[in-house]
């Protein structure tokens, strides 16, 4: 920096800078510049295969994120429809609930047995009434 007042941030350069760049009125030179320029090109072929195979796999992702896109619309309708299976199967449940409700209820197999007979043995002594009551012939 210069050593007058309101001169700024003026920054004087040496004959040398540093990092090795010679300084002076023909403007920085690197002597190592040639072969960093020379590497660097060698190494355009590889960037430029990489870059290359990164763009066929973005491609590959890009189709393969249009498919997921597709799936999840597919599975939201199916999601749908699995609420609606839910609600039938609630419904279902009320239904076989009141028919277990309905058959616990019923008379057991002894029950209409005894009942059946019982009915057989009254009616067999109301035809016996009868017929001692109608005049013999």
């Amino acid at each position: 920096m210069s050593g007058e007042k309101g001169a700024g941030n003026i920054i004087s350069f040496s004959a040398k800078s540093p990092g090795g760049v010679a300084g002076g009125g023909d403007g920085p030179h690197d002597p190592d510049m040639e072969t960093r320029l020379r590497r660097l090109e060698d190494s355009i072929p590889r960037i430029e295969a990489l870059m290359t195979r990164m763009d066929d796999r973005l491609r590959v992702m890009e189709t393969d994120i249009g498919e997921m896109k597709g799936r999840t619309a597919h599975l939201l309708t199916l999601g749908d429809k699995v609420d609606r299976l839910g609600d039938k199967v609630d419904k279902l449940a009320i239904d076989v609930a009141e028919v277990k409700g309905r058959v616990t209820h019923l008379p057991s197999t002894w029950a209409m047995i005894t009942t059946m007979l019982g009915g057989q043995i009254a009616l067999a002594g109301l035809l016996a009434t009868i017929l001692r009551l109608l005049p013999p012939h």
